[in-house]
């Protein structure tokens, strides 16, 4: 519910703008800052100020006239919400009577309005409804124009004036957002118009209103913005301004008023015929407040009445503060309280006798605990007393409804309105049995005799509830007068019907038939990463606004619930279950019959984790892969080792992860990525490694002619600088990194060049190779080697041939050969996500190390 719980919870967070909102309302009544005047620039403010000769003359319980007479002892009645046959539907009963609603009562038209509020299911309501007040039927209008859907609006009327103001309130419940409209809707034509004007209080909820019945002039006090906005200050402001509407000409002027409360959420306002006086009861801030507060519209000063009364009842919002004309008291209900921001419903009825400015409870029956409810004092049916209709925490659907008169009931009318006259005690009935009436309950479609059901019988003169026996049937003596009688049954909605004996007839029989509330069929599927659907047992299955519990599918990912009970005409449900995505379905509730909810949840998916060495793109079995959730999610992963291809291969739910591995010898190139894996996809992941000692090529040049090493032969293994051949004829690189193919270019004074290339990787880490460099004819012998030179080795050593080693296949497409030159083209390190593989890849076994050639 919307109102209270975030307005005032979020007031110790508003910072420095409810702090400067707080000072402009203090300064205020002085006249010094008027929100309400800034809706069109230009116009004049219509400020009313108080009569400086009369400032002095400031109301008390003193001065207040004595009261019409004494109440009586008063008492609670439930009644039964009954809407007039055919004007309403189910969901609108739903609808009816929301935390929040308000009520004006008409006595002209001997009628109530009821208005608006929040529904848990449906949340905003713009539903006017009008109560009859002798028949107590509630008709539904469908006004061609009424105010939009909102909550903890401000409503007051009265008969005098024909009709009731209604103004601001919630209009979204995401944002917070109120408005600051005026509408006034007319009891004899029952249509609403639209009278919001250039000037008139900020947007607000929670304001108090009430109408003086004399001069048909309104006043409203306080109320809070939880979406305030004004050039760049946000957040929330509470009020404590007071603005006066003349309902004739529809024009709002700002009272610049004196002393007045402090600034107020959900305050209580009503107006005294007999002392001329407005009084505001209650409202919250921080805290909820148990102080009445009198207004003077002639004076324009506010006076506290009850500071230091002992005895008063709990400070709340939100309450049920109606006028008795009839006793000149207010009756206060309810409402709620704040325990650490957070709202507490209460529960009570007092009764304020205003001459005497005290409180008295009135004892219970009662309702229960609730707040927002719609209320107002009946005068026009011959049996005076106050409505209430629902409320937030109240029962729903359709809403509770209760009467407070005097006990016992007084006149006959009483029969409509109370229910305590149950003996001739009451009001004057004649309530001897005389009339033998037999229910018959039967259940739809087969119109079955159901065993169990619970039948009432409502009236003046109502009989005790009785349950069906085997034959379906109750029944029951009557006095001769009319009756409500209804009936309900596990798994039925109940029924109801009106009945009124004859005097001829000492014996009768009606029959009421109860449908079967709707059955619920869910069947849980999973689809997998191959897009298959197959069915999934064991899902829970939660519905609902709160999303409770309603189920668990079986194992073949069924779940039949029968006489399913749903809160409104449309259900959420949702299915999950661990390791698999959540599902959600809006479905449609049925009055009757079977309705069917397919959830489909989606699989977890594989990860597959391919560990390749940069540059060469060798798989590397035996690697450490480890993939696990960010920071800040739910704990998922897995550890594995790379299998002979390189891939570690797992199967994870939705979420962020991390991908690492780790492998001797080997360094991970890049940071451990971060990759979003889907529900039911595959995630490919690739981690490039790199070695941390870095592969060595080791080169024996000779000459061709002769099989001479040569002395100080120029190798070139990559882009490596040059190394010269010892007297052996070795040249030796190390720590070339990283892997992949590399040209290795030899060359010699007086020899033409020769080159080879090398496949560097995780399973040829070292090659062994000898070059042969060919004499260039004609050139003379300028050192070892060459034509005419000695073919006697160096170092007069004349050893056998070394061994030859060449690459094992073709040089890869990277190397570029051009002018005479060789160009390498090394693969960068890269991560890359993509499709899964469609195949494995193969790896080569590794190859055992070979002996390096002395350096």
């Amino acid at each position: 519910m919307y109102g209270p719980r975030e307005a005032l919870a979020n007031l110790s967070a508003a910072g420095p703008l409810l702090a400067l909102a707080t000072l402009a309302l203090l300064i205020a009544p002085a006249g010094l800052w008027d929100p309400g005047s800034s809706g069109a620039p230009g116009l004049p403010r219509p400020d009313v100020g108080p009569n400086p000769m009369e400032l002095a003359e400031l109301a008390s319980p003193a001065g207040l006239a004595a009261a019409v007479a004494p109440p009586p002892p008063l008492d609670w009645d439930p009644m039964d919400f009954q809407a007039v046959p055919n004007s309403s539907s189910p969901t609108d009963l739903r609808e009816a009577g929301g935390a929040y609603a308000a009520m004006s009562v008409d006595n002209a038209t001997a009628s109530a309005l009821m208005f608006g509020g929040q529904v848990n299911l449906t949340g905003l309501t713009n539903q006017t409804w009008v109560v009859n007040q002798t028949t107590a039927n509630w008709t539904l209008l469908h006004p061609a124009t009424a105010p939009s859907a909102r909550t903890d609006f401000a409503l007051s009327g009265t008969s005098a004036c024909g009709v009731a103001v209604l103004f601001g309130g919630v209009v979204d419940l995401s944002t917070g957002a109120s408005t600051n409209d005026t509408w006034l809707f007319n009891f004899t034509t029952r249509k609403w118009t639209n009278i919001t004007g250039p000037v008139g209080p900020a947007p607000r909820q929670g304001a108090a209103i009430a109408v003086d019945p004399g001069d048909c002039q309104a006043v409203l006090f306080g109320g809070a913005d939880e979406d305030y906005r004004s050039g760049n200050s946000t957040g929330v402001v509470q009020w404590n301004d007071t603005w006066a509407l003349n309902l004739g000409t529809h024009v709002w002027r700002h009272l610049v008023a004196l002393h007045p409360p402090p600034s107020l959420i959900d305050a209580r306002l009503l107006y005294d015929n007999v002392s001329g006086l407005y009084l505001l009861y209650g409202g919250c801030s921080t805290v909820c407040s148990p102080n009445v507060y009198s207004f003077d519209p002639a004076t324009l000063v506010w006076a506290l009445l009850t500071g230091g009364n002992q005895g008063l009842p709990e400070g709340r919002g939100a309450a049920v503060w109606v006028y008795s004309p009839l006793y000149e008291v207010a009756i206060l209900v309810d409402g709620y309280a704040l325990d650490d921001g957070t709202v507490e419903p209460l529960n009570g009825t007092f009764v304020y006798l205003i001459s005497e400015n005290l409180f008295e409870q009135v004892p219970p029956p009662e309702p229960g605990p609730r707040y927002g409810s719609a209320a107002g004092w009946l005068n026009a049916n011959g049996c005076p007393g106050v409505v209430l209709v629902g409320g937030a925490d109240a029962p729903s659907d359709p809403p509770d409804m209760w009467f407070l008169d005097p006990a016992p009931d007084i006149p006959l009318a009483c029969n409509t309105w109370g229910n305590d006259s149950i003996s001739t005690a009451g009001g004057g009935f004649n309530c001897i049995a005389q009339f033998s009436l037999t229910i018959s309950i039967l259940g739809l479609p087969a119109e079955r005799p159901l065993d169990g059901a619970d039948v009432s019988v409502d009236g003046n003169c109502s009989a005790a509830l009785k349950t069906t026996g085997s034959n379906g049937t109750a029944t029951f003596l009557l006095a001769y007068n009319p009756y409500d009688i209804w009936a309900n049954c596990s798994g039925y909605h109940e029924n109801f019907t009106e009945f009124l004996p004859t005097v001829p007839n000492l014996t009768g029989r009606i029959t009421l038939n109860l449908t079967p509330l709707a059955t619920l069929v869910v069947q849980s599927f999973v689809q997998e990463v191959n897009a298959t659907v197959d069915p999934l047992g064991n899902v829970t299955i939660d519905g609902g606004p709160y999303q409770e519990y309603v189920g668990t599918t079986n194992a073949t990912g069924s779940l039949v619930i029968p006489n399913f009970q749903a809160l409104g005409s449309s259900e959420l449900l949702t299915g999950s279950k661990q390791n698999y995505s959540t599902a959600g379905l809006l479905i449609t509730i049925p009055y009757s019959g079977p309705v069917f909810a397919n959830l489909t949840l989606l699989a977890p998916g594989p990860v597959d984790v391919h560990v390749l060495e940069t540059g060469a793109g060798t798989p590397l079995p035996g690697a450490n892969v480890t993939v696990a959730t960010t920071p800040n999610q739910p704990s998922y992963g897995f550890r594995l080792t790379a299998n002979a291809e390189g891939w570690a291969n797992g199967t994870l739910p939705e979420g962020q992860y991390t991908a690492r591995a780790t492998l001797p010898k080997y360094l991970l190139v890049t940071l451990p990525p971060i990759f979003q894996h889907p529900w039911g996809k595959a995630t490919e992941v690739t981690l490039n490694l790199s070695a941390s000692v870095g592969y060595q090529v080791d080169v024996l040049v000779l000459d061709s002619e002769n099989g001479h090493p040569i002395l100080n032969a120029s190798v070139t293994v990559g882009v490596y600088p040059p190394e010269l051949t010892s007297a052996p004829g070795w040249a030796n690189r190390s720590g070339i990194t990283p892997g992949g193919s590399y040209a290795v270019v030899a060359t010699a004074t007086n020899f033409s060049s020769n080159r080879t290339s090398v496949d560097l990787s995780y399973f040829a880490p070292i090659w062994i190779l000898t070059l042969d460099l060919t004499p260039v004819p004609g050139a003379s012998c300028t050192g070892a080697g060459g034509p005419g030179c000695s073919k006697t080795p160096q170092n007069g050593s004349h050893g056998e041939l070394p061994l030859t080693l060449w690459p094992s296949g073709t040089p890869p497409l990277s190397l570029v050969y051009g002018g005479g030159a060789l160009l390498i083209v090394v693969p960068a390190a890269a991560l890359w996500i993509g499709r899964r593989r469609s195949a494995s890849p193969v790896g080569a076994a590794p190859a055992g190390p070979l002996e390096a050639p002395p350096r």
